[in-house]
């Protein structure tokens, strides 16, 4: 068996204890006997304890990625279903609902509802002179509403610019990032070491067993969006260990 420094100090769950939680929970297991036998010979464990051992970890990790996943689809869920709720508010009816396309991209929302405000003005300030003549006089507010509007593009823009967003082109994949990681706590469990670097060579296996976990988990992933969750994942944990190491002034004291 491969052993490397432990990415961590949290205690294993035994054999009993796996167990016991999986008979628990009812959870199964999101791989066939023969692919557990596989894989198990692929990551340097072969035998029948230690097929099932993995078959163990992996059905109990899976379970606890499969929660936490659904934390996600609630959140996104819940989001719609509050955008659809103000707008049936507001006296659309169903048919005319249509969901904004970046509905779960603060960054891009924003953005498009500016410019629709800043759009509103522009129409605002070509209207004939009469017109505006006659909002002038029954409205006190009308120019300071004109520029209330331009105001809010700018605010909008400005969140949008400071909003915490992915690399260009990407969805941020931060959340799913965190349910692959219980996923790769089943394959540290099982080689007693540190997960790799998405990028390692020497260790390939236990890189493409955890991407076959993440698409059982995430079918309607793609592979490129898997890597992005396992970079996020890598890159997580490399910042907290570089935060963990005391400063040399730290060492002196």
């Amino acid at each position: 068996m491969r052993r490397g420094r432990r990415s961590d100090t949290r205690r294993r769950l035994s054999e009993a204890e796996l167990a016991a939680a999986i008979g628990y929970r009812g959870a199964v297991c999101p791989l066939s006997p023969s692919e557990i036998t596989d894989w198990a010979g692929r990551l340097g464990g072969a035998g029948a304890n230690r097929e099932r051992r993995l078959r163990n970890l992996v059905t109990y990790w899976f379970a606890q990625a499969s929660l936490f996943s659904g934390v996600k689809q609630a959140s996104e869920e819940g989001r719609v279903r509050g955008f659809v709720n103000r707008r049936l508010a507001q006296g659309d009816s169903p048919d005319a609902i249509a969901l904004p396309k970046h509905l779960h991209r603060v960054d891009k929302w924003l953005p498009e509802i500016a410019e629709r405000l800043s759009n509103v003005r522009s129409e605002l300030l070509a209207l004939p002179g009469d017109v505006v003549a006659a909002l002038r006089v029954g409205f006190g507010d009308y120019d300071r509403g004109l520029d209330q509007l331009a105001a809010l593009a700018v605010m909008l823009n400005s969140i949008a610019e400071a909003w915490h967003r992915p690399r260009p082109g990407q969805p941020s994949l931060e959340m799913e990032s965190d349910a692959v990681g219980l996923l790769i706590r089943a394959v540290e469990d099982f080689t007693e070491a540190e997960f790799p670097s998405p990028r390692s060579y020497k260790r390939l296996a236990e890189i493409e067993f955890v991407r076959l976990l993440a698409e059982r988990l995430f079918p309607q992933s793609t592979r490129p969006k898997i890597d992005t969750m396992l970079r996020h994942f890598h890159e997580r944990r490399r910042g907290k260990a570089r935060g963990g190491r005391p400063s040399a002034q730290r060492k002196q004291l």
